[in-house]
């Protein structure tokens, strides 16, 4: 799908729909992160994109037999999931954000994110609204995104005293070229269910 020919596509005020339509806020309390280098064409995990004009949406991810995702589950709204236009002189770009809450503090999760801050990884979210095709999202899928903030404070009542994780498009680095990719396997429940099985090898 060109990006480059103009918008294609009005849009409507949700909060007017006959059907009371609003768009609905927030992001589920579970999502799947890879390691970017887990990622084909590294031989790893693949995605299967849909072709023109939906070829920014991914209708399959498939894991080989070593390798899967890693779920982070939250609390209520402690995922939150943004992204930005970055308008640079000669292209445009995004930046992909996480915010995320780990409460557990055992010394093998420490462990894990201290890796977590060598590497690059992908995010796959859950948004609570599903009255659009657009009910799962692909964060940092062409770059990935790094960790920006690590940050625990034993005495801290809003974050539960867990670590408090930013990821984001690299600061240095190439932007993201499109907006989080959508995840769309057809429909809801065949998406979701392939989405539950990402922490799986080989699925």
């Amino acid at each position: 799908m060109t990006l480059c020919s103009g918008i294609t596509v009005g849009a409507i005020n949700q909060n007017c729909d006959e059907n009371g339509n609003a768009l609905i806020t927030g992001a589920a309390n579970l999502v799947m992160i890879y390691n970017f280098d887990d990622l084909d064409p590294f031989g790893g995990t693949d995605f299967t994109f849909g072709v023109d004009p939906d070829d920014n949406k991914v209708t399959l991810i498939t894991n080989p037999s070593s390798i899967a995702a890693f779920s982070f589950e939250g609390f209520r709204r402690t995922h939150k999931p943004s992204y930005e236009l970055v308008p640079g002189p000669t292209s445009v770009g995004y930046n992909h954000i996480l915010d995320f809450i780990v409460l557990e503090s055992s010394y093998t999760q420490k462990e894990n994110l201290m890796r977590m801050n060598n590497g690059r990884q992908i995010v796959v979210v859950e948004n609570l609204d599903k009255s659009q095709d657009n009910s799962f999202e692909i964060y940092g899928a062409r770059v990935g995104m790094f960790p920006l903030t690590n940050i625990r404070t034993i005495d801290d009542v809003e974050s539960g005293a867990g670590f408090v994780i930013q990821l984001i498009t690299g600061e240095d680095d190439s932007k993201e070229p499109l907006m989080p990719l959508t995840f769309d396997a057809g429909d809801y429940e065949s998406t979701k269910a392939i989405f539950d099985g990402l922490t799986t090898p080989g699925t």
